[in-house]
């Protein structure tokens, strides 16, 4: 589930599910989680409310 065929059509380069965070640190209060990676964003992911704050 979830895997692409052979023959789909679409690449990871142009497919914007095909990215993911390679890098996640925690807060030292652990109440925020960063995330970045091969894309243009870094993330910051409040904790307590699962909710994205900012998007750099």
């Amino acid at each position: 589930a979830g895997r692409r065929k052979v023959n789909h059509g679409i690449s990871a380069a142009d497919n914007s599910l095909g990215s993911a965070f390679s890098s996640l640190v925690y807060t030292a209060d652990g109440s925020c989680l960063l995330a970045g990676g091969n894309g243009k964003y870094v993330l910051i992911y409040g904790v307590r409310d699962a909710v994205v704050l900012k998007k750099l």
